[in-house]
């Protein structure tokens, strides 16, 4: 038994030489990789896009031309990415699955270079890699989320760098709107990482209102020119009317339960910590992610989804956890965790369906 949990120690040590002999931003980019490769091992990934997917992809092929209609076209970023590097149409798939990438090595490149060991951002990785944060970008091919993730990561992880910060928020707007919905979180974030500095976050405001109103008058703009089904008007028809809560609710918990699975348990805990010794700002932030998050239910549907938006609560949670064991009991409790969340089967839920994502081994074996 403790073999076994001194792997996090052995994984430490070989990603230490690898980052020794090939750098940080290499090393990183290969964790990204690692962990694209065993997540579609661990679900089985669709390659052909469908749904979203394929309005994403067909918006790839030609981003800027308003005679067709295209119901996703507010959502303008990465098929227009799709379309610079000529991944279009077709080969659009592959755009999310790089950005995937991306996310991936970008977190493992964070906690690295905020000098956690290698065993911990690399298990910090895990815990969206193994989420439903990394693994729906994987089954619902051309869905674009991996993008909105990507730029939501960096807003928070860059809250130190102001413009940097909103920058990146605002790439998350232009991906999807529903990056909207962490605006409120993201704000208490900076007003808590810049010790309640006032002035600070009131210019940090003003950025991410200047990238609000940038993004809406590409709306606007795009509204004029043609019509676009997935407008504000769609989602807010049935708001208040409780049609949409009375259409999830009886799924609800279910479903935001299968987007992190146990993993839960790590803001649950970090909660209980923080009011504990009385860190209340760092609660109200944690909380305001998952609540936040939880309103798009007010809109939409597809549960799972949805609720993988929280995946900031999650590391936030996980950061404050560190601080309170020793090291390396901390890399152990958090590889336990990790380990036994993979063998709990993932489900994605949506519209009340309760739908299986099978490992790929079993998948192949049964086809």
């Amino acid at each position: 038994m403790s073999g076994f949990l001194n792997i996090p120690s052995f994984i430490c040590a070989r990603l230490g030489n690898t980052e020794s002999r090939f750098g940080l931003t290499i090393s990183s980019g290969l964790v990204g990789l690692l962990f694209v490769t065993i997540a579609g091992i661990y679900i089985t990934p669709h390659f052909t896009a469908a749904f979203h997917g394929y309005n994403y992809s067909l918006l790839s092929n030609s981003p800027f031309d308003f005679s067709s209609n295209n119901p996703l076209r507010f959502r303008i970023l990465l098929p227009l990415l799709g379309y610079l590097l000529f991944l279009r149409g077709p080969l659009f798939v592959i755009v999310p699955i790089l950005f995937l990438w991306l996310l991936f090595s970008a977190i493992y490149h964070n906690y690295r270079r905020k000098n956690y060991p290698g065993a911990d951002a690399l298990l910090f990785s895990s815990l969206v890699a193994f989420s439903c944060a990394g693994l729906i970008p994987i089954v619902a091919a051309g869905y674009t989320d991996s993008g909105t993730y990507l730029f939501l990561f960096l807003a928070f992880t860059m809250i130190k760098r102001t413009g940097w910060s909103a920058l990146n928020f605002a790439l998350g707007l232009f991906n999807h709107e529903c990056s909207l919905f962490l605006l409120g979180p993201l704000l208490l974030y900076h007003y808590y990482s810049h010790q309640k500095d006032v002035p600070k976050t009131a210019r940090f405001t003003m950025y991410i209102i200047f990238a609000v109103v940038l993004y809406g008058a590409y709306r606007y703009i795009v509204a004029q020119l043609t019509s676009v089904e997935y407008d504000w008007d769609y989602y807010f028809a049935n708001l208040g009317k409780v049609t949409n809560i009375h259409r999830v609710w009886r799924s609800t918990f279910v479903g935001a339960f299968f987007a992190f699975k146990l993993l839960w348990l790590l803001p649950m805990y970090a909660l209980f910590l923080t009011f504990k010794a009385k860190e209340y700002l760092l609660a109200l932030v944690i909380t305001s992610i998952i609540f936040c998050t939880f309103l798009q239910l007010l809109i939409a549907y597809d549960i799972t989804r949805i609720m993988c938006l929280a995946f900031p609560a999650i590391l936030l949670s996980a950061e404050r956890l560190k601080r309170e064991f020793p090291s390396e009991q901390f890399t152990r409790i958090l590889f336990v965790l990790i380990l036994a969340n993979l063998f709990v089967p993932q489900f994605l839920v949506a519209d009340g369906e309760i739908i299986p994502m099978m490992p790929w081994p079993i998948w192949w074996a049964l086809n």
